[in-house]
C-alpha cells in the first residue's frame, strides 16, 4: 500500500472545560502544556473534520462538544470504517492543541482501544479552551 491509498480522517474536537473539585482520574494535559498551546494565536477552525463518502468516520458521543465540559470528564469515541473496510487501529494518532502535541501514547496507557473506537473515565484537563485532533485511517485506499 502505498501513501496515495490511505485515507486518513481528520477531526477536531473543541471544548471549554470546567475543571470541578474531584481530579481523580488521569490527566490529558497538564497546566504547563495547556499554558503552552495558549501562548500562540489560536486560528479559526472551519469544520470539525474532513467529510467523504470514503473516509472512516470518527464520532464524539461523549463529552457534549456543544458546550462546556466539566472535568474530570468521559471520553467516548466511535470509528465507522467505510463498506468494506477496516479500523487500523495502530494507525491512531491523537494530538493536543495548536502545537499539535502528540499525546497518543497517554491515550493508548489509559482509555480502552479497538476498532471501534475508544473510551476514557475520569480524564482529568486543565480550565479553559482545548483542542484535540484525531487523526485515524483505514485499509481500503
Amino acid at each position: 500500500m502505498n501513501k496515495y491509498q490511505l485515507i486518513l480522517v481528520t477531526f477536531l474536537m473543541s471544548l471549554s472545560v470546567t475543571v470541578l473539585a474531584d481530579n481523580s482520574g488521569f490527566q490529558l494535559v497538564s497546566n504547563s502544556e495547556y499554558q503552552a498551546q495558549i501562548s500562540f494565536k489560536r486560528p479559526y477552525v472551519k469544520t470539525r473534520g474532513i467529510v467523504s463518502k470514503y473516509n472512516p468516520k470518527i464520532l464524539v458521543n461523549q463529552p457534549s462538544i456543544s458546550g462546556v465540559v466539566s472535568s474530570p470528564t468521559n471520553i467516548e469515541i466511535s470509528f465507522e470504517a467505510t463498506d468494506g473496510a477496516e479500523i487500523e487501529i495502530e494507525s491512531l494518532e491523537v494530538l493536543y492543541g495548536w502545537l499539535g502535541l502528540n499525546i497518543t501514547d497517554r491515550i493508548k496507557e489509559h482509555a480502552q482501544l479497538s476498532k471501534l473506537g475508544l473510551s476514557a473515565s475520569n480524564v482529568t484537563l486543565p480550565e479553559g479552551d482545548h483542542t484535540i485532533k484525531i487523526v485515524i485511517k483505514d485499509c481500503q485506499g
